[in-house]
C-alpha cells in the first residue's frame, strides 16, 4: 500500500473480509465486498447516461474503473513510499478540525 499498488491492496481484501467476518466485523467485510463488486461488475453499469462519448462501452467502463481505484490511495506528502488510504487522510483532516474546534472553544471561555 505505501508504494500506490492498489491491485495488491485489492488481493488483499479477500482474505480480510474473512477475517474480520471471523471476528465478528461483519459492517467491515460488507463494505469491503460491496467495495470489490461495485467497482469490478457494478459502476459500470449505470455509465449508459454519461455524456454521449464517441468512445466505446468497454472503454468507458475501463476509464471508470481505472479513475475510481487511482484514487483510493494518496501520497500527500509526495515522497516515495509514503502512500496512504483516502480515509485515513480524512480522518486525519478530521483530527485537525476537532482540534482547533477545541482550542477555539477554549480560548473564547477564559
Amino acid at each position: 500500500m505505501n508504494y500506490g499498488d492498489i491491485g495488491r491492496v485489492e488481493d488483499c481484501f479477500t482474505p480480510w473480509i474473512w477475517i474480520f467476518m471471523g471476528c465478528g466485523k461483519l459492517k467491515y467485510a460488507a463494505e469491503m465486498r460491496r467495495y470489490l463488486e461495485n467497482v469490478h461488475f457494478r459502476f459500470s453499469a449505470g455509465l449508459k447516461y454519461v455524456l454521449p462519448l464517441q468512445i466505446s462501452k468497454l472503454e468507458l467502463k475501463t476509464i471508470v474503473r481505472k479513475a475510481i481505484r487511482m484514487n483510493i490511495l494518496k501520497n500527500p506528502t509526495g515522497k516515495k513510499g509514503r502512500f496512504r488510504a483516502i480515509d485515513w487522510i480524512v480522518e486525519h483532516n478530521n483530527l485537525y478540525t476537532k482540534v482547533s474546534k477545541s482550542t477555539a472553544i477554549a480560548s473564547n471561555a477564559m
